[in-house]
């Protein structure tokens, strides 16, 4: 009999120890159950935070979309101006072209001009010259 209760002792002893494994694996379960809760939250936080993103992200390609679009018709306008410029510069070489013709169609003007004065300078000497000559026919043919 004393041989079975060693054995009963020996078997309760194993029994306790079993107990304190039991005990150990179910705390070790509950620290793990409260870390996956922990991480259940933190990947919550995560898979927010990624919907966040992705929202930015739309944003972003929305926004890239209107500065491509505003790029585009920027670029048609400088297009625009370009050829705007390029009329323009050739608007002012045939301006200046008729500047020039102008200019010498003036000296020609002028010149006519000096002419023209000085034939009237001339007909109004000879018309006072004439003047004088019948005043004088005049006195002398006493009429």
């Amino acid at each position: 009999m004393a041989g079975n209760m060693d054995l009963i002792l020996q078997k309760l002893g194993v029994l306790d120890e079993l107990k304190q494994v039991v005990y150990s694996v179910r705390d070790g379960l509950e620290e793990l159950r409260a870390e996956m809760g922990s991480l259940t939250n933190t990947v919550a936080h995560i898979q927010e935070e990624i919907t966040v993103m992705k929202e930015d992200i739309a944003a972003l390609k929305s926004d890239v979309s209107v500065l491509k679009e505003e790029v585009s018709v920027l670029k048609e306008d400088v297009r625009i101006l370009k050829e705007d410029v390029s009329v323009l510069k050739e608007d002012v070489r045939i301006l200046k072209e008729d500047v020039s013709v102008l200019k010498e169609d003036t000296g020609s003007l002028k010149e006519g001009q000096q002419r023209q004065e000085g034939i009237w300078e001339t007909l109004a000497a000879r018309s006072i010259e004439q003047e004088t000559i019948l005043r004088k026919l005049v006195r002398v043919s006493g009429l």
